[in-house]
């Protein structure tokens, strides 16, 4: 099941959740859509709550439908015999290189 937080307040809430993720709240607003295992047995959502500071407003999660269609599949693999590496020019020591400058 899925929740959003409401702020009661006139200032930013900031809650911390289970996976490490802070919310800000701003005054006034509800928070995204947020899984229960996020806020569960989470002692700072417990304190905000006896204290009226946010209001929880639960929804029914909503579970994705498996996926139906069957699934791409990759194309053969190409050989590469058929394919000519361009020629590398090899440099010559002896080659007299250009100087810039003055």
């Amino acid at each position: 099941m899925s929740m959003k937080f409401e702020n009661k307040t006139k200032r930013l809430v900031i809650l911390s959740l289970n996976s490490g993720q802070t919310l800000f709240i701003d005054p006034g607003t509800f928070s995204r859509e947020i899984g229960e295992k996020e806020v569960s047995n989470n002692t700072m959502v417990k304190k905000l709550l006896d204290r009226g500071v946010i209001a929880v407003h639960s929804y029914p999660g909503v579970k994705p439908s498996p996926m139906k269609r069957p699934l791409k599949q990759s194309p053969a693999p190409v050989s590469a015999a058929g394919i000519e590496k361009p020629e590398q020019k090899k440099k010559d020591k002896n080659q007299i290189k250009p100087k810039g400058g003055k």
